[in-house]
Parts: structure tokens; sequence; C-alpha cells
């Protein structure tokens, strides 16, 4: 009885989607495979897949980072960063917006121009 009545006076949340259509054409994610396949090609291993905007390539690419940072090579370490800050642009690219994609990349560039320029300082 009680729930009927809260029912009248409350209304109950409804979800909504918007769907929208598939694009066409994706130059940003298709740039983003592009770099990543230049940084993949750089960095020359094997023991990961090329599958990207994936979340198995992520998280062997997570593997990849903290072998880097383990072992002390910076090469591994922060080809590994980038691939992974890319992956994870080409998976908001696909799933939400574009413009998010790239925003997330500018924040982390933008994050470390900063560093650099601070620890140029020092």
């Amino acid at each position: 009885k009680q729930n009927s009545s809260l029912d009248c006076h409350v209304p109950c949340p409804k979800k909504q989607y918007d769907l929208t259509e598939p694009r066409l054409k994706d130059p940003f994610g298709e740039k983003l495979k592009e770099i990543m396949t230049q940084i993949y090609t750089y960095l020359n291993v094997s023991d990961i897949t090329a599958n990207f905007g994936t979340k198995s390539f992520e998280q062997q690419v997570v593997e990849l980072e903290m072998k880097g940072a383990k072992e002390c090579c910076q090469k591994t370490r922060v080809c590994a960063l980038h691939l992974r800050k890319y992956n994870d642009a080409l998976l908001t690219n696909e799933t939400v917006r574009m413009i998010d994609a790239f925003n997330m990349l500018d924040e982390f560039y933008q994050l470390e121009y900063t560093t650099k320029k601070l620890t140029q300082k020092k």
C-alpha cells in the first residue's frame, strides 16, 4: 500500500540513451592508431599484440610499463605510458566523443610539459 502511494507522489527515475549513427570516417581515430603503430614499432616488443583500442591491449601495456619501471628502462616505460594514454583516448573516441578524447591527450601533454619544465629548472 505504501509503495503505490509513494509511486503516485515520487516519479521513478528513467534512463535515457541517445543512440547516434556510427561515424563513416574517423580521421582522429585513424591518426591515433597511426601514432600508436609508430610507437609500437619503435618499441620493438613482440610480447604484446597490436589490438589498439581494446582493454586487453591496455592491460598488456600497463604490464609493459611496470616491467620498464622495474628494469629501469626509461624507453620502455615512457613508450608504454604514451601507448596507454593513446589507447585510452582511442577508447574514449569510440565510445563517447572525439573532443573528450582530444582533451584527455591535451591534459596529459600539458602535464608532461609542466613537469619537464619544473624538473629542468632544478
